[in-house]
Order: C-alpha cells, then structure tokens, then sequence
C-alpha cells in the first residue's frame, strides 16, 4: 500500500515537471529569461523530490529481499529524470526549450543501509563506512608516500585529514606499501558489507589484487594545482568499494575505456 502511494506521488511530481518543461519551452521561444529562470529553479527542486521518492521505492523493494545488500550491489543503478536544453537538428544547434532525459545514477549503498533503520523490520550494517574511511585515509598516506613527500608533509596530513572519532579509533595497520596490506585491509571494509561463511569461518566474498589496481585507478586524478594528485573523498570511495563487491559476487572482469579508436 504505501509502494503504491509513493508511485502515485511519483507520477504527480512527473506531471509537475512536464508543465514545467512546457513553461520553460514558452519561455524560451518568447525570451522570456525571468520565466525560464522561475521554470528552471522549479524544475531543480522537482527533479531532487522525484529522485528522493524513486530511491525510497526502489529501497523498499530491495529491502523486501532475502539478501537485502546484496541485491543492492547487484542493482548497481537507478534512473532518475533531469531537464536539458533541447536544441534543432543541423549545424546552429540552437536551443529551441526544455526536455525530460534519464539519467543514471549509482544507488548509494551507505544511503540504503542507513535507510533500512527508519523503514522497519530488517537493520542493515551502516559501520562499514568507517572501516572504508579509515581506508581512504590510509591510502591518501600512501600516496603520499609514493610522491616521496616529506616526513613532516606527510604527518601533517594525517594530523589534518578529517575522520569521524569511530573511524579514527580503528586500527587498519600502518600505511600500506604493498598490494597485499591494501588486499587485507579491503577486505576488512567487505567483511562488513557482504559476508558468506567460507566453511572455514572466512568470508567467501574475497578481494584480490585485481580488486586492488581498479580500486588504485579510481583513487586519484590530476589535482587542481601543479604537479598535484587528488584523492578520492569518502563518498566515491565508498562508490568504488561498492563496485568491487559487485565485482567479486558476479565474478566479473574489470575493462578499461576512454581510449581513442581507429575509424574503420
């Protein structure tokens, strides 16, 4: 019943933001800019209370599972809709209004599991977040490390690097210098998402060093100043993490993309 009463405010959020979309469009052909502005706005906030309602729904319906988290990892995404500038065919690209296209997005699984306390029956684990932070940190460290920054540099970010008092008190080891102390540690963050006795006592869902290179390529991108690396911040680590869950229950391969092709 209540599934059914959030998919009726979702269809009347919808209908809102099509009129909305319509209005912009109006206003667009009569450059009308304070019309357009006023429909945009509206339609921002429309679009944040669409995907609030849509990700309750699909939570519920995860939740009603018999592996709740699981199922989570494996449902990977979500499309929501968004508003873009529709323009004409040919060369002049003008824009002509207003359009409704999906787009996907990443469930959130912290979001999910943090969800499932105030939703009633199953309560999902949230305090792997602080397993994943402490993680973060460890391998904002050693990158450091790797860019042969200063002791001193060094302790200054661990002294400065923000973590919440429960993620702080962990002991992860020290800074990692191998791919197998990342290997162990990783595992301790999937150990409180997703665990499936071994027979041995041990977790069947198990991270390897391919597990470890894609969680090392996401983690850091060119920084905004010179000669900079920026690492990953805590919610697209957790992001990664996610995937690499998806990874081991699939048994999946990793690829890469991005590279410019040969035109046949």
């Amino acid at each position: 019943m209540a599934t059914n009463k959030k998919a009726n405010v979702l269809a009347t959020i919808k209908t809102q933001m099509e009129k909305l979309i319509a209005d912009g469009t109006k206003a667009i052909t009569k450059g009308d800019l304070s019309a357009l502005y006023k429909a945009e706005e509206a339609l921002g906030k429309a679009e944040k209370e669409y995907e609030k309602v849509l990700v309750t729904i699909i939570y519920d319906e995860l939740l009603a599972t018999a592996e709740p988290i699981v199922e989570a990892i494996k449902r990977y995404s979500y499309k929501t809709l968004r508003h873009r500038d529709k323009k004409s065919e040919g060369e002049s690209k003008k824009v002509i209004g207003l359009e409704l296209v999906e787009k996907e997005r990443q469930l959130d699984l912290l979001k999910f599991c943090e969800y499932s306390k105030s939703a009633g029956g199953v309560e999902l684990p949230t305090d792997w977040q602080y397993a994943a932070a402490k993680l973060n940190q460890l391998l904002c460290l050693r990158a450091a490390k790797t860019l042969k920054c200063t002791d001193a540099e060094i302790a200054e970010i661990a002294k400065s690097y923000y973590l919440k008092e429960q993620a702080r008190k962990l002991n992860m080891g020290e800074t990692p210098t191998s791919d197998t102390q990342i290997c162990k540690a990783l595992q301790i963050v999937i150990n409180g998402i997703i665990f499936k006795d071994d027979g041995k006592g041990g977790n069947a869902y198990k991270c390897n060093n391919h597990d470890v290179a894609y969680l090392l390529g996401c983690y850091t991108k060119k920084g905004k100043k010179a000669l900079s690396l920026a690492v990953a911040k805590d919610g697209f680590f957790r992001l990664v993490i996610t995937e690499i869950c998806l990874r081991i229950i699939e048994n999946g391969r990793y690829t890469v993309e991005g590279y410019k092709t040969i035109k046949e």
